[in-house]
């Protein structure tokens, strides 16, 4: 089977498998969340945060919340947001004001999520853990 997933406006910088395999995440310059449904390439609701580039995306081992890199085009800042990942809900953002978001992972069980940031900081937190 070879299917290519059409949608994005702009460059695709990340994609990620849910780990049930019944879904595909993609990100991208366009500043769009795609999910896409396994096999049938069905897209569902897309997700924007607040405009910015979209640079990656890592899904939980359970499937149902993912990480999502955001950053503005340009600048030194940086995000991460938590989303739902069945509605593509942000459930809350972390605002890096001095430095980009690089590459993040969820810990096996789910429990917490690291990132690391271009200024060489790598930051460790409670996936329940709303404050900034």
């Amino acid at each position: 089977m070879h299917a290519v997933l059409t949608g994005h406006a702009k460059s695709v910088t990340a994609v990620a498998w849910s780990p049930d395999g019944t879904r595909l995440g993609s990100v991208g310059w366009d500043g769009a969340l795609r999910t896409w449904r396994a096999p049938t390439g069905a897209i569902v609701p897309e997700l924007s945060i607040g405009g910015r580039d979209l640079r990656e995306v890592t899904p939980n081992p359970t499937s149902d919340r993912l990480l999502v890199a955001a950053q503005e085009y340009g600048a030194l800042s940086g995000a991460l947001a938590v989303v739902t990942a069945a509605t593509l809900a942000v459930e809350f953002v972390i605002e890096e004001p001095s430095a980009q978001v690089g590459i993040h992972a969820w810990s096996p069980d789910g429990a917490r999520f690291a990132y690391g940031l271009w200024d060489g900081r790598v930051s460790v937190r409670q996936a329940s853990d709303r404050s900034e």
